[in-house]
């Protein structure tokens, strides 16, 4: 019984982490898009 628990709580652990890191990921590509986004509305409005 305690062997599985520990088992599941990594598993977890592991799917919060890859959580955290798909959604840095996505920050970091969504940020600059933004950024950009901007500047193209800009550029279409002058």
């Amino acid at each position: 019984m305690r062997r599985k628990k520990q088992y599941k709580d990594t598993e977890y652990t592991s799917a919060i982490k890859k959580m955290d890191g798909t959604l840095k990921r996505a920050r970091s590509i969504a940020i600059p898009a933004h950024r950009v986004a901007k500047k193209v509305e800009k550029i279409v409005n002058f």
